[in-house]
């Protein structure tokens, strides 16, 4: 991960801050949900939020990738507490017998992150977020097989085909 830098009356404010910025965005947008700590992977915990949806035969989750976790598996933890370094929204085959989450969209959206396209190919297109230090990962599917140049944030979380890392 590189030291992203901004500056502000002159004086370089490191990744840090905007770190702590976007995991309260994310938090507020999907109002906290609690997580479930599914595996390890790596170097990582990865958590699941199974998020209602009627359709069958997929299962839209939100799913964030903790590194260094120390807590054992089936562990339940809200997402304001989990410092991720990836997050994803994505619609998956795989039913995990966790509890659904009633996900409603805040009436009060925080201000709109704007990306813009930075590679694009057969299999996903991504971003960079000249906000914050994210890339954001949209995966084309069978639906979906090519998307905008630019957009928000929270236009992409929805398509449930998306990954945001930190940088």
């Amino acid at each position: 991960m590189f030291l992203y830098l901004k500056m502000q009356y002159g004086e370089v404010i490191q990744n840090n801050i905007y770190i702590e910025k976007i995991y309260e965005i994310f938090t507020y947008y999907y109002n906290n949900p609690i997580m479930t700590k599914m595996y390890n992977y790596e170097n990582h915990g990865v958590y699941y939020c199974k998020i209602k949806f009627m359709l069958g035969l997929q299962y839209r989750y939100i799913i964030v990738f903790v590194e260094n976790d120390t807590n054992n598996i089936n562990s339940k933890l809200n997402l304001e507490n989990l410092k991720w370094s990836s997050f994803q929204a994505r619609t998956i085959k795989d039913n995990y017998d966790i509890p659904i989450y009633n996900y409603v969209k805040p009436k009060s959206i925080p201000p709109e992150l704007l990306y813009t396209i930075t590679k694009q190919d057969s299999n996903k297109n991504i971003y960079t977020c000249s906000e914050f230090p994210i890339e954001i990962e949209l995966l084309t599917t069978d639906r979906v097989s090519m998307y905008s140049s630019e957009g928000t944030i929270f236009q992409s979380l929805e398509t449930y085909q998306t990954i945001v890392n930190l940088i």
